[in-house]
């Protein structure tokens, strides 16, 4: 299930097709064609309350995708909760925890190095910050 609860659907894969799945060491859970080794589906694109090296948080303005993480309704409950962490949808640099449609917390912008707001989460080679080209 994605963020919002929705389960994702592959069934746009034709029938007959050989697939086959496989569990990353990265915790990324892909399906390949057997045949020409094409990614048809992978996890890290439904991200759901946990963030991964390798994973995006974030927006495709291309296709519309976004990615965005969320909390747990409860500590007994891992359904979707009332806080969200997404990148500012206004195109700024800054990620915010939102509360429904209220903004909750701000990381401040990216400065090139650190987060305005969070300084100790800085440019270290596990995650990065920039556009997906650049990176």
């Amino acid at each position: 299930m994605d963020s919002n609860g929705i389960s994702t659907n592959i069934s746009s894969i034709p029938l007959g097709r050989r697939t086959a799945a496989k569990l990353l060491d990265s915790g990324n859970l892909e399906l390949r064609d057997m045949s020409s080794g094409d990614l048809l589906w992978q996890s890290f694109d439904y991200p759901s309350d946990t963030f991964l090296p390798g994973m995006k948080l974030g927006f495709d303005d291309v296709t519309g995708r976004v990615w965005t993480l969320s909390s747990w309704r409860s500590t007994s409950d891992p359904s979707p909760g009332q806080f969200q962490v997404i990148l500012d949808p206004n195109r700024t640099t800054e990620f915010l925890t939102m509360q429904g449609s209220q903004k909750y917390w701000t990381s401040g912008p990216w400065t090139g190095q650190v987060f305005l707001y969070v300084p100790e989460i800085r440019t270290n080679g596990v995650y990065m910050f920039g556009r997906d080209g650049d990176l």
